[in-house]
């Protein structure tokens, strides 16, 4: 499962990058403000610290991953963020 960061420019158009490939996705924002339809994402709302992150990812997205299949799906998500942040 992958687990995209909101309420910014570039976690709205990874949103819908994933929703275009019909990708399962948890989409976290801090307020819950912001308006956006997910078909195959699970919208999370309320602000996370560093231990709250943790506990969501091993509880929620890396569940029943090796260590290296979790390293390469945070390494895809963050280079996918990089891109997505320089061609918004």
């Amino acid at each position: 499962m992958i687990l995209v960061f909101g309420g910014t420019t570039e976690g709205r158009r990874a949103a819908e990058v994933l929703e275009e490939a019909g990708s399962s996705y948890y989409y976290s924002t801090k307020t819950g403000e912001q308006e956006l339809a997910l078909h195959h994402g699970v919208r999370t709302d309320g602000a996370m610290d560093g231990e709250a992150m943790r506990q969501f990812i091993r509880e929620h997205v890396t569940r029943g991953q090796s260590p290296c299949e979790t390293t390469y799906r945070i390494s895809i998500i963050l280079y996918t963020t990089l891109i997505l942040s320089t061609i918004v």
